[in-house]
């Protein structure tokens, strides 16, 4: 998207602790690999860099499960799934996050719903336009 990695450059610089939490049920759907998923994240870690060539992103969280999948292991709900809560908890728990200063900024209504339902205020779940079909990727944003 367009401005996303200066937007994110800002965030970080006004002190924001960055995190991605995407739903990959094309995982599950067989669409793909965990490992093109893998490499799709180590790619989005290069592009989202400070002027120093730092790394933006303090973790990248995904969920390759669905209800409906065909991919063995995969093929469940799991609760990292947004709406699920999964993801942003398990980011707060390993970063030391404060859900209730935390921000989500997503393309779905279902990051905004995984947002209120993990304790953020829901004036501060940000539902946004990709402009995009796919790839999408929700996030949360704490200031620490």
């Amino acid at each position: 998207m367009a401005g996303a990695v200066e937007a994110c450059r800002a965030m970080a610089r006004a002190g924001y602790c960055l995190v991605v939490v995407s739903n990959q049920g094309l995982v599950a759907r067989g669409h793909g690999t965990i490992e093109q998923v893998e490499a799709t994240n180590a790619a989005m870690r290069r592009v989202f860099v400070d002027e120093a060539g730092r790394g933006l992103l303090a973790a990248v969280y995904y969920c390759p499960w669905h209800p409906e999948g065909t991919a063995a292991g995969f093929a469940r709900e799991h609760p990292w799934r947004k709406p699920g809560t999964g993801m942003i908890l398990a980011a707060a728990a390993a970063l030391g996050l404060d859900v209730g200063r935390s921000w989500t900024i997503g393309d779905k209504a279902r990051d905004v719903e995984a947002g209120v339902r993990a304790g953020l205020r829901g004036q501060r779940c940000l539902l946004v336009s990709s402009g995009m079909n796919i790839g999408r990727a929700g996030g949360i944003v704490v200031r620490g």
